[in-house]
């Protein structure tokens, strides 16, 4: 059956999935009044034909990238009403940020379709190579052995040798997943029950996907630190450039990742244990930023902000400061003593005109860092320490 939603969706299905979904379906309440091997099948219909449904819709990444280029393309067009000094200015900035943008939006453009033809191309080589074999099996049956010979020795191993040139040619940067995991599926468990993806893939799913020589690893990942009533927007498009190179499951941002009715403050230092690299994205207003009583959100030992920070300046995991728009690091004097290790942290400036150069950076970065490639002694990026 295996076989057949491949041909069908024209996507791959993982060992791990069908791992995944005959043991979760039944420790997760999915389809109760159900049992397997049903539950399990109908598990890996839905997650392969919602995989199907992303590799023939526009990448998120891109999307938000093509949204931000008509959004800055109606500012200028106001922008060029005015004469005053400040918005011709103002337009020069955008006119060579939108350059860029659009410059970006090709390539990743240009990138989505050739990933999409490859996948295509795949599907259309896998079903050929399977109607070829089945006409000869037919051949052999009839002693046709003529036609059985230009299939066994011709039309087959040409298929299978254009088959593996496209594999070959990947180069493991994918913007069109093609392959069910073991995370589309847990995603589905998610979404009918109401239960974290993260605890769902904590479990048993590991511990037999091991045993098909498949280990899931759950290391590595990326948790965003960010004040919304600062740079909630700024925020947003790093998660989103970041999400497009690295993929949804390597990243943690509370928006996205955090149950309904959980410990919020337990569930925040449990994530921020578990990951790898903490970016702290700090804009012009973090420092000084007030609740409703006027006092300052930093000093305060239950702000999300700082308890986040604080456990992983605590757990020794490296801390990255974004620095938007020039805002420069804090000084130790100005942070709660938990929170003072911050301003020893080297950090990268980030800025609107430079933002994908900038985040090239970043990119590069953590590509070293996630993959093994530093010491502890090396700094994960840049020298940055411009002081407040």
């Amino acid at each position: 059956m295996k076989h057949r939603y491949e041909q069908h969706y024209g996507i791959r299905i993982t060992d791990s999935a069908l791992v995944a979904a005959a043991t979760l379906s039944t420790r997760h309440r999915y389809a109760s009044n159900r049992f397997l091997p049903d539950k399990a099948i109908d598990l890996i219909d839905e997650a392969a034909a919602r995989l199907k449904i992303q590799v023939d819709s526009k990448p998120e990444a891109l999307d938000s990238i093509d949204r931000e280029i008509v959004r800055l393309k109606m500012e200028q067009e106001a922008l060029r009403r005015e004469s005053d000094p400040g918005s011709k200015e103002r337009l020069k900035r955008l006119e060579k940020e939108l350059v860029a943008l659009e410059k970006h939006s090709a390539n990743l453009t240009a990138r989505w379709k050739a990933e999409k033809n490859r996948v295509s191309e795949t599907h259309k080589l896998k079903t050929e190579l399977d109607h070829l074999r089945v006409e000869l099996a037919n051949a052999q049956r009839k002693g046709d052995y003529q036609r059985a010979g230009e299939l066994a020795y011709g039309r087959i191993p040409e298929i299978e040798r254009k088959l593996k040139s496209i594999v070959a040619a990947e180069d493991g940067s994918i913007m069109v997943e093609e392959a069910v995991t073991a995370d589309h599926v847990a995603w589905v468990i998610s979404r009918e029950t109401g239960v974290a993806v993260d605890q769902i893939l904590s479990g048993e799913v590991d511990k037999q996907a091991s045993k098909v020589g498949h280990t899931e690893s759950t290391s590595g990942k990326v948790f965003i630190c960010y004040r919304r009533d600062d740079v909630a927007g700024h925020a947003g498009r790093v998660h989103d450039r970041l999400q497009a190179e690295f993929g949804r499951d390597l990243l943690f941002m509370d928006v996205d990742s955090v149950p309904l009715g959980i410990d919020f403050v337990k569930h925040l230092r449990e994530a921020v244990a578990k990951c790898e690299v903490l970016l702290a994205v700090i804009g012009p207003n973090w420092l000084d930023l007030r609740d409703e009583r006027g006092a300052r959100r930093l000093d305060d030992p239950n702000d999300f902000v700082r308890i986040e920070i604080g456990t992983a300046l605590q757990r020794q995991i490296h801390v990255v400061p974004i620095l938007l728009e020039g805002t420069r690091i804090p000084r130790p004097d100005q942070l709660p003593n938990d929170l003072a290790g911050l301003a020893q942290r080297q950090g990268l400036e980030i800025r609107h005109v430079s933002f994908h150069s900038d985040m090239d950076k970043l990119i590069t970065a953590l590509r070293t860092q996630l993959a093994g490639g530093r010491t502890d002694k090396e700094p994960l990026t840049t020298p940055n320490r411009s002081r407040m």
